[in-house]
């Protein structure tokens, strides 16, 4: 989304210019899915000392992350870690194409090593990447990007 920004610089000189506005980070995201009444438990947002993909802030990764516990998924893995399966993830990106990269990669990974990895979903709202667990449905899933879709700023 891009604003107009006007400002009165000086003696009246009026100074136009085009900022993109900032882009919401992994946590607020996540948080908002929460508040839209999604069975999120526990969020685990990342930093750049605690990114278990080490990705964060580095050349062609997200700029911010967030993990989350669904209890529908954690209680059928009957595990409590911030993983995937476990819930899902957030993945913000500097770019629509930075988040299609990562998510195809992600779609490479699960077809070459279906039996190693665990599945999940995976969708791409313009620089957000949204990681669901194979744990839920597909109806419960599409929960997820449905409320998405409708954040601000996505």
């Amino acid at each position: 989304m891009i604003r107009r920004l006007i400002s009165v610089v000086g003696t009246g000189l009026v100074l136009v210019t085009n900022a993109q506005a900032a882009a919401p980070t992994a946590g607020k995201l996540v948080y908002a899915l929460k508040d839209h009444h999604l069975p999120i438990t526990k969020v685990m947002v990342y930093n750049t000392a605690n990114d278990p993909n080490h990705l964060l802030g580095r050349p062609n990764g997200y700029i911010s992350a967030a993990h989350f516990l669904d209890r529908r998924a954690a209680h059928e893995n009957g595990s409590q870690t911030f993983d995937t399966s476990n819930g899902g993830a957030v993945e913000v990106f500097a770019s629509h194409g930075l988040a299609e990269h990562r998510a195809n990669g992600i779609k490479g990974i699960l077809k070459a090593h279906p039996i190693l990895v665990e599945p999940e979903y995976d969708y791409v709202v313009r620089k957000v990447v949204l990681r669901i667990s194979g744990a839920l449905t597909p109806s419960e899933a599409q929960q997820y990007l449905k409320v998405l879709k409708t954040l601000p700023g996505t």
